[in-house]
């Protein structure tokens, strides 16, 4: 009897197994069919999820506008290990920005092809490539400034994925980082006084700084105290001369390519010529209803400066620029026009 028991405790032991290894490798065969059809065989596939995704991030970007302040943070976690691809033309009236993406995917974990390219009229100032990762969370970081000059122009969206550490910066960036870290999203930038306490794994950025240049990846020099002008060089890129800032693009020149960053500011320099032009004719407008402003000949200069910049004598154009724009502000103010146009 015992032998009895034992003769079928034991053949159905293997068919157990039996069943179970077939459920393995059927499970195994369904996975791969799914893979390949969403890859090969639904139209698309992968490239079609990259291009979404790459939609989905431009999207993302419009809530980021600034209205009454002056800076905000933001971020956004991906689900996959993802590399972004930024790129900037001046096709059309004011020039785009164009994303991509590539996901890790399948069982080998390999990089996927690039997705379509999708466009944003946006402000976008990143490197030509930066990618997420499990050691940074997946995680997508922004930080938006706007840009007055006098009246809002645009808004700064400096785009980046990796930990900075600032190293002595102005009190005016120190105190905005500051504000942006003490809300929800922050910005994964440290502030130190000393680039030796810095994370081994940031980007450091040295402002004004007497450190051994090969100590930081990135040199900011201001030209006064408050830092509305200067220069940001990027050390390791061959011929890189420093990229010209003034105003809000302090950011966007840390952040960005110089490839990225010449031609925003080329579409940005477009743009307030042709907002310059709306607010002439609404300074003509007001003056007929019987309230003189008084700035038409300004902003006729303002017009007259942001024509055409040669991105090559941005140094000496752009200070003209934002000094005329200063005028403008100044006598806009309530205290000296009665009817203020912006």
């Amino acid at each position: 009897m015992m032998k009895k028991i034992s003769f079928k405790n034991k053949r159905a032991l293997e068919m157990s197994f039996a069943w179970i290894f077939a459920i393995i490798v059927g499970a195994i065969i369904i996975i791969s069919a799914i893979y390949i059809a969403g890859k090969f065989i639904i139209p698309g596939g992968q490239y079609r999820v990259n291009t979404e995704t790459a939609k989905q991030i431009t999207n993302a970007l419009e809530p980021l506008q600034t209205s009454v302040e002056e800076i905000k943070s933001d971020s956004l976690t991906l689900v996959s290990d993802t590399k972004l691809y930024t790129s900037c033309n001046l096709n059309d009236e004011f020039g785009e920005n164009r994303l991509e993406i590539s996901e890790r995917s399948g069982f080998n974990k390999k990089w996927t092809e690039r997705g379509g390219d999708i466009s944003s009229k946006n402000y976008i100032f990143a490197e030509n490539e930066i990618e997420t990762s499990e050691n940074n969370g997946k995680v997508v970081y922004f930080i938006v400034k706007k840009l007055d000059m006098p009246f809002k122009t645009a808004d700064i969206i400096s785009m980046y994925t990796e930990k900075y550490c600032f190293v002595s910066p102005p009190e005016i960036i120190e105190d905005e980082i500051n504000a942006l870290n003490f809300k929800d999203n922050k910005t994964n930038i440290e502030l130190k006084n000393s680039l030796s306490i810095c994370d081994e794994q940031s980007v450091k950025v040295c402002f004004n700084s007497n450190q051994v240049q090969t100590s930081c990846e990135i040199i900011v020099s201001c030209n006064n105290f408050e830092c509305n002008n200067g220069y940001v060089k990027k050390l390791g890129n061959e011929n890189n001369e420093g990229l010209y800032f003034t105003s809000s693009l302090v950011y966007g020149a840390i952040f960005s390519s110089k490839e990225n960053y010449e031609c925003n500011v080329q579409r940005i320099i477009k743009r307030l010529n042709e907002l310059s032009k709306v607010y002439l004719d609404k300074a003509a407008f007001v003056s007929g209803k019987g309230c003189n402003t008084g700035l038409n000949a300004d902003i006729a200069t303002l017009i007259q400066l942001t024509n055409k910049l040669d991105i090559k004598k941005i140094e000496s154009q752009l200070p003209l620029i934002e000094l005329q724009a200063r005028v403008i502000e100044d006598k806009n103010k309530p205290e000296n026009l009665i009817c203020q146009l912006f």
